[in-house]
């Protein structure tokens, strides 16, 4: 065994059993549902819990959707599923509210118009409702009267049949059995149209030959408090449309605009070859192209929250991403180009090469990355930005979990996501806890939750980073249960998981992400992260040694305690990750500058 394997397994030992202070205070995994599907499952929503029946409603198959009894969060259990084959062949999207279980269902393929299928809790059907091609979200407004369909209206394989996207509105007002439905068509916005001159102009139109109708693909909705708008995703085209819901129609589109990655606070790392984190400043623009959205309204304000995923057009017959080092570059624009297209700098980066050829030359003049990386708060009455988290979630990874820096989920996979949306944020909910507002935001790479405390919109604060459980892979979606409707009488998260075919149930305290000196164990480090020194207090007898090393597994040095404490010097190693044993604990400590 050479010394860089000895030094890889030592490493890999210590971060199994590592333990951090107090980073995951206030979010406790309670429970869990394990499908067991083989790998490469499909669960990717779960609705909200009936708060009658106290029961759960995911699509953990493709076919079916499963009902989960949640009155025990500690042990949910399964109590029946419902069959949607007789109305479709995949289920797409679940959502329940007012005891009315609704499913969106796809058609023959994703190009065929779709239904949306309506049940009780039980499962028993009670009427179906003609929708658009591929409706892969819906959402009810809170009173229930109204089901937003969003249909994404994807092209096939060979891009020959591009069915046009748009929303359906579903009206409840006289009852599940007599459901009827309006269709809002974005026609009107194609050129020689009723609104040609009213379409803005930052809204991206690219696939080959495709109207504008076509060209959009709506992804996610979410719904204001009072019913009366809806937000509706447009992830390819990086806007969001916003509908009015009682008259089915389109209010207006916001273009969602640039992220400039070469500004201060923007760095990502856009390597996956260099084999280790490096967040920097690059010449790129990102497009934010959100998925998850979530509405919010405080101080009489209205804001949605956007998850800034990317998303890449990638089929047989038409691919619109690169990487960089495979484009031409305008040397007037871009310095320095064999550098910024080496492996170990941005030649790794996959861009767009639907635009940014401003002369139609063949040459690049501005290179556009898929997702913004980060979270990102909009005015809902202007669209304009309030607050984006910049590099953070990544940043917040490289001092928490670094093993996990821009993974798929495993240590193994270390650093292979750098080039193609790092951590992909990919679905946002919000939830009152206390008296604060906190957005838990789902990283579908990497995996596990960014907890951020947004009561202040202008200026959110991170709270914790909660990674995914052991047998967790590929969060999708989310759903936050209040206190006044948890079984539990504290809050709830639960998170669907698409690779595993997995739900994991957390429970929210109030204090979650405060940290507070005084409830120290007398065994952690602390503070943690620090600058200068982290102090070490262990109840065993004097004459312990703790020992010392880098997170690469490098002895730095070793000690023993005098008396109950000992102070560990950090000041001058450089910034990053450190681990300490404590004889049989190991913590990992954060040097920041």
């Amino acid at each position: 065994m050479n010394k860089l394997t000895r030094k890889l397994n030592l490493l890999v030992t210590l971060l199994i059993s590592c333990n951090t202070f107090s980073q995951n205070q206030g979010m406790t995994l309670i429970g869990s549902y394990n499908h067991n599907l083989p790998a490469g499952g499909e669960v990717e929503i779960v609705a909200p819990m009936d708060s009658i029946s106290k029961r759960l409603f995911a699509n953990l198959e493709k076919d079916n959707i499963s009902i989960i009894d949640l009155s025990d969060p500690s042990s949910p259990d399964s109590v029946g599923n419902i069959d949607i084959t007789p109305y479709g062949t995949l289920a797409l999207n679940v959502a329940v509210k007012n005891s009315i279980v609704a499913v969106a269902v796809q058609g023959t393929t994703k190009q065929d118009s779709g239904k949306v299928v309506l049940f009780d809790t039980n499962g028993l059907y009670i009427n179906d409702i003609p929708v658009g091609p591929a409706p892969g979200m819906l959402s009810y407004t809170p009173d229930g009267r109204y089901i937003v369909v969003a249909n994404e209206g994807v092209p096939s394989d060979d891009y020959l049949n591009d069915p046009e996207g748009g929303v359906s509105i579903i009206d409840l007002i006289g009852g599940a059995p007599n459901a009827f439905v309006n269709h809002i068509s974005l026609a009107d916005f194609n050129v020689g149209a009723a609104f040609e001159n009213s379409f803005p102009s930052g809204v991206h139109i690219y696939g080959p030959g495709a109207t504008r109708a076509q060209d959009m693909e709506p992804e996610f909705v979410a719904v204001s408090d009072d019913g009366d708008k809806a937000y509706v995703s447009l992830q390819e085209n990086n806007a969001v449309l916003v509908i009015d819901v009682p008259t089915a129609s389109v209010d207006t589109i916001f273009p969602l605009g640039y992220k400039d990655h070469n500004a201060t606070g923007n760095e990502l790392d856009a390597s996956d070859q260099d084999g280790a984190i490096n967040i920097t400043s690059h010449p790129v623009h990102g497009m934010y192209q959100p998925d998850g959205l979530a509405y919010f309204k405080i101080g009489g304000i209205s804001y949605f929250l956007s998850a800034n995923e990317g998303a890449a057009r990638k089929y047989t017959g038409y691919s619109e991403d690169e990487r960089v080092a495979n484009l031409n570059l305008n040397s007037g624009t871009f310095s320095n180009i064999s550098d910024l297209q080496s492996p170990n700098n941005a030649g790794r980066l996959k861009v767009t090469t639907a635009f940014g050829d401003h002369g139609g030359d063949g040459i690049m003049d501005t290179l556009y990355s898929f997702g913004g990386r980060s979270f990102s708060i909009w005015d809902a009455e202007t669209g304009d930005l309030v607050y984006d988290s910049g590099s953070e979630f990544e940043s917040k990874i490289e001092l928490l979990h670094p093993d996990l820096f821009n993974s798929e989920g495993l240590a193994a996979t270390f650093d292979t996501r750098s080039d193609n949306k790092g951590p992909e944020p990919e679905d946002v909910v919000i939830g009152k806890v206390g008296s604060r507002s906190l957005a838990f935001i789902g990283l579908e790479q990497i995996g596990g939750i960014m907890v951020y405390d947004i009561t202040d919109p202008t200026a959110p604060t991170f709270l914790l980073y909660e990674p995914s459980a052991t047998n967790d892979f590929g969060p999708e979606a989310s759903v936050f249960i209040n206190a006044a409707q948890s079984p539990t009488g504290n809050p709830l998260l639960i998170v669907s998981h698409e690779t595993s075919s997995t739900l994991a149930i957390y429970e929210i305290a109030n204090n979650v992400g405060i940290q507070d000196a005084s409830s120290v164990d007398k065994e952690y480090p602390y503070p943690n992260p620090s600058k200068t020194t982290v102090t070490i207090r262990s109840s065993a007898i004097a004459g312990s040694e703790y020992v010392l090393y880098s997170i690469f597994g490098t002895l730095i040095e070793s000690k023993k305690f005098v008396g109950s404490e000992v102070q560990v010097d950090i000041s001058k190693l450089p910034q990053g990750t450190y681990v300490v044993k404590v004889n049989e604990a190991t913590y990992k400590i954060q040097k920041i500058d």
